[in-house]
């Protein structure tokens, strides 16, 4: 039961990755079929000589890359990134809006995002910043999404400021890149900076060569966004908590008249005010930094990295009656629990939530990527010595792995991310299949079809779903129809409308 739980939060907060890295699992193919020249590596170069040291700016990194490409538009973005800078002042302006018919639902819909952009560049060293808005269940925001600085010295660079950090190689799933929460509402968006959220951080790359980079990392604890508990408990009450114990429900008289009332009408609103009463007001904490190191090696052939994190953790440990714990872990050992729940929330006499605690976990990892042939591979490894159960901490050990293949004209990305909770001995699976079809023409505009196939297997769940979606794209406009289709969590599904510019 613990594991399902656990499962919940990572494929609800942290799938999270989609900026393809496709440039460099196929570039080194098409290179050799033509004579585009040899990519910069978008960081600082330093070329020494006998008594002088010169120092080229490093070359802004391409962010609209998660889509598919033919071999004419990669020799184009081949030759972009050996561009020089952008003129300063420059202003990119992004505009999305979504409308979802589920309302029921995604209570959010319509949603609308806007995104002003710019950037400075000295002699040594550059500033990005980003001012948003947001307009989402009827709440208009003005925010800085971003706005962070970069130093580069002879042989290191300095960034600091509320930025986006990506770790590791997976596109869609990845435990090891949790320096920066994902907005749900943009899972698909290719730039960084509108799908995952911007934090205050500051990070510092040393590099020993041209293919050895070590980096450090140090990260204000910020509750507004980096604490899981709110939706983490709001998942587990209305979604899988009814789903995990459905059948018992729905059995007369105990389920349908007597215990789900009780629980939808008492239970579920007790446990929320107790968890919010005790949990952690919305501010930044600099006496909870989380900190962490990342030592990669590159070179033209694959990209190998290990990682250790520091962290606060983003869920704290919820420490519950253990009267009721063992009453609803008797559903494990195949018995009928509806009795001696619907008696515990009937009685009125309980002190459910116990404490709710903060606590520190360590996170180890490995990753890497190369291709082979016409294949790029993908591979992340990872340990977390503490995830909170209910009353116990367990050992988290995950396994991500990916291959990317580009058949004919579609574009084919299969990755899978298996975990195994120690404590339970349990494990869970989740998969996607994501293929994208090349654009075609008519008459000026431009049309593609994608979908994504996803299987997610826990303990006594398994879920599949569909989300495909058809584009029509005019220069930097794009309209989207797109859908959502479940098997088994048919509440999800919806038809939407997605409208994004960038100007």
């Amino acid at each position: 039961m613990g594991l399902n739980f656990l499962y919940c939060i990572i494929w609800d907060k942290h799938p999270l990755q989609i900026v393809s890295t496709y440039k460099y699992r196929f570039a080194q193919v098409l290179k050799q079929k033509s004579e585009s020249p040899k990519v910069v590596k978008p960081r600082k170069i330093v070329i020494k000589t006998e008594k002088k040291v010169f120092k080229k700016q490093p070359v802004k990194q391409l962010k609209n890359v998660a889509k598919p490409v033919e071999k004419e538009d990669i020799q184009a973005d081949l030759k972009e990134i050996q561009k020089e800078p952008e003129v300063q002042g420059h202003i990119d302006l992004t505009l999305i809006g979504r409308y979802l018919s589920n309302r029921d639902f995604y209570k959010h819909s319509p949603y609308y995002f806007a995104l002003a952009e710019s950037n400075y560049q000295g002699d040594d060293f550059s500033i990005y910043g980003g001012i948003g808005f947001q307009s989402k269940e009827e709440n208009e925001v003005l925010l800085i999404n971003h706005l962070y600085g970069e130093y580069f010295g002879d042989d290191y660079t300095f960034k600091m400021g509320k930025m986006v950090q990506k770790i590791g190689v997976m596109d869609y799933f990845s435990v090891l890149d949790t320096l920066n929460p994902s907005r749900e509402e943009f899972f698909y968006d290719s730039q960084l900076e509108i799908k995952k959220i911007p934090l205050w951080m500051s990070s510092l790359d040393y590099f020993v060569n041209d293919s050895l980079k070590l980096t450090a990392f140090i990260q204000p604890y910020d509750a507004k966004h980096q604490n899981y508990t709110g939706p983490y408990i709001d998942y587990l009450l209305n979604q899988f908590i009814p789903e995990y114990y459905k059948e018992y429900f729905a059995q007369e008289p105990l389920g349908e008249e007597l215990f789900y009332p009780l629980y939808q009408d008492a239970f579920v609103p007790y446990v929320k005010s107790e968890i919010q009463d005790k949990g952690a007001l919305e501010q930044i904490y600099w006496d909870k930094l989380s900190y962490g190191f990342v030592s990669e090696y590159s070179d033209d052939n694959k990209k190998v990295g290990l990682l250790y994190f520091n962290r606060y953790s983003e869920i704290p440990m919820i420490k519950i009656d253990q009267n009721l714990l063992d009453a609803a872990l008797a559903y494990e050992n195949e018995e009928n629990p509806s009795v001696a729940l619907a008696d515990y929330i009937a009685s009125g006499d309980y002190d459910l939530i116990k404490s709710v605690e903060a606590f520190r976990y360590q996170q180890f990892g490995l990753y890497g990527e190369t291709t082979l042939k016409s294949f790029g591979l993908r591979a992340e490894l990872g340990y977390r010595d503490k995830v909170p159960l209910f009353n116990a901490y367990s050992g988290l050990a995950t396994v991500g792995g990916a291959v990317d293949y580009l058949f004919s004209s579609v574009y084919n990305v299969l990755e899978m991310q298996y975990i195994y909770l120690e404590k339970y001995q349990k494990n869970a699976y989740i998969a996607m299949w994501r293929s994208r079809f090349s654009k075609q023409m008519l008459w000026r505009f431009s049309w593609y079809f994608e979908n994504s196939f996803i299987a997610t297997q826990a303990d006594r769940f398994d879920e599949y779903s569909m989300a495909p979606s058809l584009t029509m794209s005019y220069k930097q406009t794009d309209l989207s129809l797109q859908g959502i289709v479940s098997k088994n969590n048919t509440k999800t599904n919806t038809v939407s409308i997605l409208l994004r510019g960038r100007f």
